[in-house]
């Protein structure tokens, strides 16, 4: 992602990596001299809550055959966890757009601000798909329920990759959650279950906040592998020279559908290749 990053996009940012505080090194190792990336320990970002505690984690060492003892004190899957350092991102960005990119994208064409269609507009990216999946219309529904709000159509989602918020907006969605609540944030996100952080914000966006200079764009910046089939397929497609997209800019690869990060790397590799040519 970070390569492919470097090589299509046509402007300038900060480019923010948040990763676990035991793997800091690693990255830093990984990208030495890189003026425009800077690393964040995701602990920064993330309440203790959504970490085993103590007892859970000596139990792990000692007492494995346990643990289903301590559910309560085991915190949250790595899944939540990423999704609560996102919504904590005004910590470190407090005005303007983020762009966020998840690090099972890659881009594969030349993409600038303008092309994101964030220049002179602030956007949402709210899809409208043929047929949806249940797991959209639970996420939707769920994000409903967290916000307070009565139920709504479920026909719609906003998962699109790069994801695209704002700052100011965010936080006014942390004051929401907080009112309806009684809670902190986090705290009341740590007890909500199944979540989808695109979800939340999209229905507080469009549903709670309704500004009035918003635009919709329903369409995607990104193909989609959700299985070796569709990967095979869109690999088939990419690396052929007569392709065309008008609107994609990137690859998300479904990170738990088994297929080897080196495979990623050697597509990749041929699409550059083929760009050089």
């Amino acid at each position: 992602m970070r390569r492919s990053l470097k090589t299509f996009f046509r402007g300038n940012a900060l480019h923010i990596m948040v990763v676990p505080q035991q793997d800091m090194g690693a990255f830093r190792r990984a990208f030495p001299h890189e003026t425009d990336l800077a690393f964040v320990a995701q602990e920064e970002l993330v309440d203790s809550i959504y970490y085993p505690d103590w007892l859970y984690r000596i139990a792990t060492k000692f007492a494995g055959s346990q643990l289903w003892r301590l559910e309560s004190h085991a915190g949250r899957p790595g899944w939540i966890v990423q999704q609560i350092a996102k919504l904590n991102c005004t910590k470190l960005i407090q005005d303007g757009a983020i762009v966020f990119l998840d690090s099972d994208l890659f881009f594969f064409r030349p993409f600038d601000a303008s092309t994101l269609g964030i220049e002179n507009a602030r956007l949402l990216l709210r899809i409208e798909p043929d047929a949806e999946n249940s797991k959209h219309r639970h996420h939707i529904a769920k994000a409903r329920e967290i916000l307070a709000l009565p139920p709504g159509k479920t026909e719609h989602h906003y998962m699109g990759y790069p994801a695209i918020w704002y700052a100011d907006w965010l936080s006014l969605l942390h004051r929401h959650l907080e009112k309806v609540s009684g809670t902190s944030w986090q705290g009341a996100l740590h007890d909500a279950g199944h979540l989808s952080e695109y979800s939340i914000y999209g229905v507080f966006v469009d549903e709670v906040l309704k500004p009035s200079d918003l635009a919709i764009r329903d369409g995607r910046y990104n193909l989609m592998a959700w299985d070796r089939e569709s990967f095979n397929q869109l690999k088939s497609e990419l690396l052929n020279p007569a392709f065309e997209t008008n609107k994609e800019i990137g690859l998300v690869i479904q990170s738990n559908i088994g297929i080897p990060a080196t495979e990623y790397e050697d597509l990749l590799e041929r699409l550059l290749n083929a760009k050089d040519e």
